[in-house]
């Protein structure tokens, strides 16, 4: 949209972003809106937008890194459980025996 701004696209591409605009009312918006920001304040928005992206991008990996991988604490808590069952099986077997 950029481009299209600043006269730097093709007459096809200005008709074809035209065209879309047409259909999609959010990108004639958007085009409003960047027509009334300058240049100065759109770099600085477009800077901070990015940045909290990255942030957020990276709150989700370690968020999603901790679901995952189950802690220490609870695999051994799994082991032990299992591994209680499996003798108590085994009493259980030999006493009725």
């Amino acid at each position: 949209m950029e481009d299209y701004l600043n006269n730097n696209l093709s007459e096809e591409e200005r008709y074809k972003l035209e065209e879309s605009m047409m259909e999609d009312s959010f990108e004639a918006d958007a085009l409003e809106g960047l027509q009334q920001i300058n240049k100065k304040d759109l770099n600085a928005v477009q800077q901070n937008l990015s940045k909290y992206i990255r942030n957020n991008l990276r709150k989700r990996k370690r968020y999603t890194d901790k679901t995952i991988l189950f802690p220490g604490w609870i695999m051994l808590a799994i082991i032990l459980l299992i591994g209680i069952v499996v003798i108590g099986f085994f009493v259980i077997s030999r006493l009725s025996a």
